[in-house]
């Protein structure tokens, strides 16, 4: 159970850290980080919003949410809540595959 524990720890500090990123970077006014203020079509008071502002809730849940999936394998290391978090059941087919001549 050891071996899950660490294997799901370097996704979760991955994801994680992308998270922590993509959630300052978001917090910034879009003309930060866009070229919205050269852009004749687009409205100037938009461009001085950040998107966390624009897209409210839903867009800090998507950044979270993939952090906490793989973060729950690691405080959990059972092979189970590795599988449901990954989207396999139990019930499907075991690794590794036999190979036999007759599946060919």
């Amino acid at each position: 159970m050891r071996n899950i524990r660490v294997a799901w720890s370097f996704p979760a500090l991955a994801v994680g850290g992308f998270s922590v990123i993509a959630l300052y970077v978001a917090s910034w006014p879009q003309s930060a980080f866009t070229s919205c203020e050269v852009d004749p079509g687009y409205d100037p008071v938009t461009c001085t919003e950040s998107l966390i502002h624009r897209r409210g809730a839903g867009y800090v849940t998507a950044m979270v949410l993939p952090a906490l999936l793989c973060t729950v394998p690691a405080l959990v290391p059972k092979r189970s809540t590795a599988r449901a978090t990954a989207g396999r059941s139990s019930s499907q087919h075991s690794w590794p595959p036999s190979w036999s001549a007759t599946s060919r």
